[in-house]
Order: structure tokens, then C-alpha cells, then sequence
């Protein structure tokens, strides 16, 4: 596409989102997990720091902890939501790819034409996974979500209100999570 492309012309948000339900459901559920970082990541940190569970890791050694009576597992709850954070994003991304592979496959078929396919090259598997983040990403922009939100009908509301929560979360959070570090660290 270039500088003289005319608007009608221009690619929509149509193009990237498949006629299901389904295709929109899942787009919208995993926008709503990659959102989650931040709020997840801020949570962790204040966790970490109020609960002092740095410090006490030196002191769970391997046999001190015999039952989950012991609180073992709720000692490190805090560092599980730091752990947490990066592999929902890392995951989302990953699965919005997996999304994104059959319209990549079907963009990349049709730019082909007639011509023979040679599949054990190595050239249409990159080009098939680069097309694939690619189309993630266009499929992450608001139109997308917007017709995707408006695909699933009534459920797409709560997941826009969900979203929303999640980032003003997220931005409330990071003065707290400041707060709590130069408080704890005078």
C-alpha cells in the first residue's frame, strides 16, 4: 500500500476478523488477559514488598515445608503473581497467533495465485509466521475490537467495561506500587 492508496481502498477490520462468534470471543477474552499485565505486575510488586517474601525465600529449604498447612504455598502467592504477569502476556500473544495462523495461511494462498506451491521451504513457513504477528497485531487495533465487541453482541459490553477496569487499575496502581517501594526501602 502506498502514499496514493485511496481510502475506499484501504484495508478494513473485516478483513482480519473471521464471521464467527467464536474468532470474536476469543479475540476480545485474550485482549482481556494481555490487559491484565500491569494490574498483575503492580499487585505482585506491592505484594512482595509489603509481605517481605524476598527476604524469606533463604528460609524455605527443601523438607521445611511437609503440608500445605504450613502456608508454604501462600508464603510465595505474592512472587506467583510476578511469574504470572509476563506469562499471561507471553501467552495471549502466542494464542493470538495461533488465532491469526489460518487468516495468514489463507492471505498467503491467495497472494500465490496458481502459482506452484513448494511447502518444505522454508521461505512460505517464515513468510506464513511473519503474516501471522502481523495480523495479531492489526487484530489488537480498536476497529477490530470494536467490531469484535459488537460481533459477540450483548457479552461484548462487559468485556469493554472489564477492560476498562483493568486498565484504570493498572494506571492507579503504579503510584501506590511507588509509594509502598520508597516507603518500605527508607
Amino acid at each position: 500500500m502506498d502514499a496514493n492508496t485511496e481510502p475506499d481502498q484501504l484495508p478494513e477490520p473485516t478483513m482480519v476478523l473471521r464471521h464467527t462468534t467464536g474468532d470474536a470471543g476469543a479475540l476480545l477474552a485474550l485482549w482481556l488477559v494481555r490487559r491484565s499485565l500491569w494490574t498483575l505486575l503492580w499487585l505482585g510488586i506491592i505484594a512482595v514488598v509489603l509481605t517481605g517474601t524476598l527476604d524469606d525465600l533463604d528460609g524455605l529449604e527443601a523438607g521445611t515445608i511437609t503440608s500445605a498447612s504450613d502456608g508454604g504455598p501462600l508464603a510465595l502467592a505474592p512472587q506467583l503473581l510476578l511469574v504470572l504477569a509476563p506469562a499471561t502476556r507471553l501467552g495471549s500473544g502466542w494464542l493470538a497467533i495461533l488465532l491469526a495462523y489460518p487468516l495468514a495461511r489463507r492471505v498467503q494462498q491467495h497472494a500465490e495465485g496458481n502459482r506452484p506451491r513448494h511447502w518444505w521451504r522454508a521461505s512460505v513457513w517464515s513468510d506464513r509466521w511473519a503474516l501471522a504477528r502481523a495480523l495479531r497485531d492489526w487484530r489488537w487495533t480498536s476497529p477490530v475490537l470494536a467490531l469484535a465487541r459488537q460481533r459477540v453482541g450483548r457479552a461484548g459490553r462487559p468485556i469493554l467495561v472489564a477492560g476498562v477496569v483493568l486498565r484504570a487499575t493498572g494506571i492507579l496502581l503504579f503510584p501506590i506500587m511507588f509509594a509502598v517501594l520508597v516507603t518500605r526501602l527508607e
